[in-house]
């Protein structure tokens, strides 16, 4: 279930990866709203990929304290 989550994460971030990419290449000169909404979604992508990484650390830190019993 742990690496079903870490695929899920992945992916997410490159579906917002490439959504970014689409809009970044269709923005229009001087737009804003395109600007901003780019900007949100940049953000998101990096907010995404932190979490990723923390549920990583996590996940490495909990198996190193408690190892599978091979149930």
């Amino acid at each position: 279930m742990d690496t079903e989550l870490a695929q899920r994460l992945d992916a997410q971030e490159r579906l917002l990866h490439v959504i970014v990419s689409a809009l970044a290449s269709e923005c229009p000169e001087g737009s804003s709203g395109f600007d901003d909404l780019i900007e949100v979604l940049a953000d998101l992508t990096e907010a995404v990929a932190d979490m990723s990484q923390a549920v990583r650390s996590l996940h490495s830190d909990v198996f190193a304290r408690f190892p599978p019993s091979g149930h």
